[in-house]
Parts: structure tokens; C-alpha cells; sequence
């Protein structure tokens, strides 16, 4: 009967959820793809899991290659690129940026340039889509998901960033290995 309080129970069921029980070690999940941040070492799990900024990188490298083989803009591969050695500049500091901005998110300090880097991102993705070498959905797909993994990097950052303002510490005594150690 709908509206009737089963028996055992004292009071209206307000959702579905109220007949499961309540695990408070069970790790929570937001609405999205992304973990709840509930530590400080979970946000620096979520930067170091951060590929977007990578697969970017990969993308540019990608974009080298058809320049040097083909001469065209690695946007639609049929405009000639009219200044190549140009291209490859602009492309080689693009990518420096990139693999500097992915290297700062992953050991959790990147939470400005992690927006910067999303700026790029999007401008490079709307060119692309923009040129109509990239119309096919699969390619929008994956934009969106190079996207979401250079803002959960972002969340992850700015939780780190603001959990060790406020005096947190890691509680594991795992560090995190940089190329400078």
C-alpha cells in the first residue's frame, strides 16, 4: 500500500536508501566519476591518477608528427601548414607547457596552472572541432574525458591546497617520488 510505514519501522521512508545500512568505512562516491575526497591522501591519490593532462601531451606530439610528415595542419590534414618551422615552435613550447602543468597537478601543487592547462585544452579542442577534423562523436567523447580528468586534477589540487592551509597532514608515510629526488 503506498504511503503505509512497513512494519518494524517507526517512522516514513523519506528514499529508497533508508532500508540500507550504514557503512562509514565504505569508501563514498560523489554523483560524478570522481571519489570523495575525505583525506589528504585521497586527494593526492586523485592528482597522481590525473591522465588528462598526459593524454594532452600525447595529442601534441601526435600533431608534431603530422606536421613533419605531411606539411599540413595537423587540425583537418588538408590546409597546408605555411610556416612549419613556426608550427613546431609554438607546438615544442605548447608541449613543455603541458608536460610542466601534468607534472604540477600530479604532486598536488598545480591548482592554478591546472586551470590554465583546462583553458588550453578547451581552445585547442574547439579549434579542432571548429576545423571539422574532429566532428566524429567518438572524438567529442574523448575530449570530454581528457576535460574531466584535467578538472579532477584541478579538485584534487585545490583540496590538497586547501587541507594543508589548514594545518592537515598526510597520515600515510608514503611520499611521492619527483624526478628531482
Amino acid at each position: 500500500m503506498i504511503g503505509s510505514i512497513p512494519s518494524g519501522q517507526t517512522g516514513a521512508i523519506m528514499s529508497y536508501r533508508d532500508n540500507e545500512t550504514f557503512d562509514s568505512t565504505a569508501g563514498r562516491r560523489s554523483l560524478w566519476y570522481w571519489p570523495v575526497l575525505n583525506s589528504l591522501d585521497e586527494s593526492y591519490a586523485v592528482a597522481r591518477k590525473s591522465f588528462g593532462g598526459w593524454v594532452f601531451a600525447g595529442m601534441i606530439v601526435l600533431g608534431v608528427i603530422a606536421i613533419l610528415f605531411t606539411g599540413k595542419s595537423p587540425g583537418d590534414l588538408k590546409t597546408p601548414e605555411t610556416n612549419v618551422g613556426g608550427a613546431l615552435v609554438a607546438m615544442t613550447i605548447e608541449f613543455l607547457f603541458v608536460l610542466i602543468a601534468s607534472y604540477r597537478i600530479r604532486i598536488g601543487r598545480g591548482w592554478t596552472i591546472s586551470w590554465i592547462l583546462f583553458t588550453l585544452f578547451i581552445v585547442e579542442s574547439v579549434f579542432k572541432v571548429m576545423s571539422g577534423g574532429a566532428l566524429v562523436i567518438g572524438w567529442i567523447f574523448f575530449y570530454v574525458g581528457i576535460g574531466a580528468s584535467i578538472l579532477a586534477g584541478a579538485r584534487a589540487c585545490w583540496d590538497i591546497r586547501s587541507r594543508l592551509k589548514a594545518g592537515e597532514s598526510r597520515t600515510s608515510q608514503e611520499t611521492l617520488q619527483t624526478v628531482f629526488e
